[in-house]
């Protein structure tokens, strides 16, 4: 749910943000605002650029995908203790800064 932590962000950011190529995103965004879950506007400092929000459809479907995503996330870790699922969480994190650092590494944004 990137837009709604980050609303009106661009659709490069958002690429960068997921580290997924701009191809893949554009393709994403076209569906989401042909089911009318997002907008898409023209950047006005940037106008190649599109910056994209949450419809009124998008922000009511949110708490249904959030509760979706929280479901899977109990249903895959339910075998593991509090303090399990906490150590989890550290590694995750470990693990995604690491992937990260190492992305931008390799684009030489560092």
């Amino acid at each position: 749910m990137c837009l709604l932590k980050h609303p009106d962000i661009t659709q490069d950011t958002m690429a960068r943000y997921f580290h997924l190529d701009k191809g893949t995103i554009a393709r994403t965004v076209k569906k989401m605002e042909d089911a009318e879950y997002i907008s898409r506007r023209v950047d006005p400092d940037n106008r190649r650029a599109f910056r994209l929000s949450l419809t009124r459809k998008g922000y009511q479907i949110a708490p249904e995908i959030m509760a979706i995503d929280q479901e899977w996330e109990q249903a895959v870790s339910c075998q593991l203790t509090k303090e399990e699922k906490e150590h989890l969480q550290v590694l995750l994190r470990q693990v995604a800064s690491s992937s990260i650092q190492t992305i931008r590494a390799l684009e030489g944004e560092n």
